[in-house]
């Protein structure tokens, strides 16, 4: 599961396609409501003292609990003005195998949170109609019409006329509908909880004669919807992993914690849990938790399973765990099982890490000058430790910087503006200072030795519009591979536009972002790390490497490509090294190719820096000589040693004893 940084106001680009109709949801149809509650994060915890919030409860001694895949409300969303008038619902799917674990047992009421409108803060959608569906693909087995309350994010039940007794295997869905008034009614709520667990929430429309469902968890989270079982005889003594993390880099021999987040299944409290795990390829180990107080029935709690030691090498080293044991009793939880993986190095064994950061971002999206903020905070701040790549992606109407061949890469992004680093870290840029924001996570991933990197990089010209790319790699100790490693080039430009960008941030009304505040709804800007080709795809080449890859020994890659998009001689290369198992991104490296010459940033004078400031560049190291030319071409300044060159604002190359560095001056 990606991690994911800072909640934060989101433009969401598509809807998951459904099962009856193929519904696409733009940005504007989709919109996302101020939080309706501050979102209900999973709480760490140590091992034997699980603390937990309290959201629902159930005594060990009742036979009615509520169930549901929801933790608590996150945000209220609608589907636009142009859905107004129209039947709209909220549902979840009961599955097969919850199915048969409450077979026999009676769902005696609906339960649901009330929306809100966005001019009278209150729910102005009172009249709803229950369902119990066969599928989503119809067949209706329940339905019931009733009333809810005005009061905005209430939780609601609404008790049947007549209970539904659960059938074991025999899958079900339910939800409830009702007619939306206004585009003001935000009417779809959500815990926020993204995830793509096998239990399903959708958003059902109808679409002519058919109806339309769009799985919406894997974006927004889980709908907010659930139902209350009853019976002299329901399950006991169930927990499911809900997730669970390694450290993604720890040292042979060194005790590390893994955070596991345990879901009660179950209608009982939980008191105390048996967890087996096993790291690589050593002898099953056993943990027992006790908790400070009961994990009520649907309730969320962390862990922490302390003193994990691994004592072999790898880039993917596995993790297996399990809850075996639940108050003393077989574990009945559906979902009792977890793999992660994490490496296993020492920091003088691996190689330099280099970061890469994706932003996914577009003109329309109003949100995403925080990505533009952020962005440049990362080329000001890290311009050797961190390669920018943005990812333009379209709404309705077509993105004038989508690259065609980047449509995998788009699918990272939960909404826009998010940064992804290294393809397993979300960062979604918020007001806060983004001086701060990124430095503890490009710190501390930078202390960390990598697997695997890209020696060496080259590119030639075949003609004015067509590349060559070769790629070098190696590993720093032997792997198995089974064609799980590839590796994919990125192609990306600088100067791009000028294209109106939309801006929410005018006014003031969402706070400040770094001037952003100031300008208008619609501002003409250039942009920065426009991706233009994606060669490789999101696996990348997985024949460069063969099964058992050796260290120290190099693997070529080559490609080329035609770069018609590619509007200047200027621009850059990257290539990199992924983990298609995980998904992560093990190391980069980028060249910068100036007036079809191509050079390596800083490659040949590792000891010179190169930084621009408030009116100067700034330059360190030794050399022989310094020139300082405009995008013009024409030569600005020279300088010979250390030295502070004041220029005015603008974009320049230095040109250092053959290498070539971008460098902006405010």
């Amino acid at each position: 599961m990606m991690k994911q940084f800072f909640p934060a106001a989101l433009c969401l680009l598509t809807a998951a396609s459904s099962l009856a109709g193929t519904v696409q949801l733009s940005a504007d149809q989709l919109m996302a409501r101020t939080p309706a509650a501050p979102k209900a994060a999973p709480v760490m915890a140590n091992a034997g003292t699980a603390d937990r919030p309290v959201m629902r409860k159930a005594s060990a001694t009742t036979k009615s609990f509520d169930f549901t895949y929801a933790f608590e409300p996150y945000t209220a969303m609608n589907l636009g003005a142009n859905v107004v008038g129209g039947e709209i619902y909220q549902a979840f799917e009961f599955t097969e195998e919850y199915a048969s674990l409450y077979a026999g047992c009676d769902i005696t009421a609906i339960n649901m949170i009330n929306g809100v409108n966005d001019s009278s803060e209150k729910n102005e959608i009172t009249d709803v109609t229950l369902y119990i569906m066969e599928s989503v693909k119809g067949g209706v087995i329940y339905s019931q019409k009733a009333k809810v309350s005005e009061e905005a994010f209430a939780k609601e039940s609404v008790k049947l006329d007549t209970p539904y007794t659960i059938e074991a295997g025999k899958s079900f869905v339910v939800a409830y509908s009702f007619v939306p008034k206004s585009a003001q009614d935000y009417y779809l709520v959500v815990d926020g909880m993204a995830n793509n667990r096998p239990t399903p929430s959708y958003i059902g429309m109808k679409d002519g004669s058919e109806y339309a469902w769009i799985l919406v968890n894997p974006q927004a989270g889980n709908a907010c919807i659930g139902v209350t079982i009853e019976s002299d005889k329901l399950p006991a003594d169930g927990m499911d992993i809900y997730t669970a993390m390694a450290p993604d880099f720890v040292t042979p021999g060194d005790p590390f914690e893994a955070t596991i987040y345990l879901y009660n299944t179950a209608y009982n409290d939980v008191e105390t849990l048996e967890v087996e795990y096993i790291v690589g390829d050593a002898e099953p180990q056993t943990a027992e938790w006790s908790f400070a107080e009961p994990l009520p029935a649907m309730v969320l709690a962390g862990g922490e399973l302390k003193d994990v030691v691994c004592n072999q090498t790898g880039p993917s080293i596995p993790l297996k765990l399990r809850i075996s044991k639940v108050n003393g009793q077989p574990n009945i939880g559906l979902y009792p099982d977890y793999y992660t993986e994490f490496t296993c190095l020492r920091k003088e064994d691996g190689y330099d890490r280099i970061i890469l950061a994706e932003e996914g971002t577009g003109t329309w999206c109003g949100y995403c000058p925080a990505g533009i903020v952020f962005m440049e905070h990362l080329r000001n701040k890290y311009p050797e430790e961190v390669i920018r790549v943005a990812i333009h992606a379209g709404q309705s109407s077509p993105e004038p910087m989508q690259a065609s061949s980047a449509s995998a890469l788009i699918e990272m992004f939960s909404g826009f503006p998010q940064i992804v680093f290294n393809r397993t870290t979300q960062f979604s840029p918020t007001m806060q200072n983004p001086n701060e924001a990124f430095a503890e996570y490009i710190e501390t991933e930078r202390r960390k030795a990598a697997v695997a990197e890209i020696s060496d990089l080259k590119v030639e010209f075949l003609a004015a519009n067509h590349i060559s790319m070769t790629a070098k790699s190696r590993f720093a100790i032997d792997v198995k591979n089974d064609l799980r490693y590839g590796v994919s080039f990125l192609i990306t430009e600088d100067n791009v536009g000028p294209y109106k960008q939309t801006n929410y941030y005018a006014g003031g009304g969402n706070g400040e972002m770094d001037g952003w505040e100031k300008k208008g709804r619609s501002v003409s800007t250039i942009y920065d790390d426009v991706l233009r080709v994606c060669i490789g795809g999101r696996d990348g080449y997985t024949d460069v490497f063969p099964a058992e890859i050796k260290s120290g020994t190099e693997y070529e890659c080559t490609d080329d490509v035609k770069i018609d998009n590619v509007t200047d001689s200027h621009f850059f290369v990257t290539a990199l090294i992924t983990d298609n198992v995980t998904g992560a991104v093990l190391n980069s490296r980028q060249v910068e190719v100036i007036n079809s010459g191509v050079k390596t940033v800083g490659a040949d004078n590792s000891n010179v820096k190169v930084a621009g400031g408030q009116g100067v560049i700034n330059i360190t190291g030794e050399y022989e000589m310094a020139s300082v030319c405009d995008f013009g071409g024409v030569k600005v300044a020279e300088a010979v040693g250390a030295s502070e060159i004041v220029l005015p604002a603008g974009l320049y190359i230095v040109m250092i004893d053959g290498a070539s560095y971008k460098v902006n001056v405010k």
